[in-house]
């Protein structure tokens, strides 16, 4: 029984963790889902030159384990991944 229980709290740590090892530019937005999940957040959908520009948002980290969450922010044009990455790594580049 003690067995079981330290597969299945294996399992659902394993299962919470989201990874961005599969996320490639120039991913459609359902893309960036099917693999990372749904985002925490949307931080700005508007049209911008006649692109629809959308931000999502990911928040990674546990208080569990004692790690403090990270946001990542997913930049889409026209439902196509632009760049990625933490929110300061990217707001200097936004016109």
């Amino acid at each position: 029984m003690k067995k079981i229980w330290i597969a299945l709290m294996a399992l659902a740590l394993t299962a919470c963790a989201q990874s961005f090892d599969n996320v490639r530019l120039g991913m459609s937005k359902e893309d960036v889902v099917r693999v990372v999940g749904t985002p925490d957040h949307v931080i700005s959908a508007s049209k911008i030159d006649g692109k629809t520009v959308e931000v999502l948002e990911y928040r990674q980290g546990d208080w569990w384990w004692g790690n403090l969450d990270e946001n990542y922010w997913f930049f889409f044009a026209n439902n196509t991944l632009e760049k990625w990455g933490r929110p300061g790594d990217h707001l200097r580049y936004v016109e």
